[in-house]
């Protein structure tokens, strides 16, 4: 969980997607009750400073819809 919750972009966006898949997975095993808004905020918060200002703005509602802004300012 303390992984998941430190996990920050410092390469490419497909491979912090990667990586955050991977742990949300365990984050589902352990914590099943956490809602999308958490992943959002959590993948959010987690990009580089010069990505998430534009993804914040553009207030995506789906974790697919976050990534694939993130894509886009990439």
């Amino acid at each position: 969980m303390e992984e998941f919750n430190k996990l920050q972009q410092v390469g490419i966006v497909e491979a912090y997607q990667e990586r955050f898949e991977e742990l949300k997975t365990l984050m589902l095993i352990k914590n099943p009750n956490l809602s999308e808004e958490y992943y959002i905020s959590s993948f959010t918060n987690g990009l580089k400073e010069e990505i998430k200002p534009m993804v914040k703005m553009l207030k995506p509602n789906t974790l697919s819809r976050v990534v694939e802004v993130a894509y886009l300012q990439e």
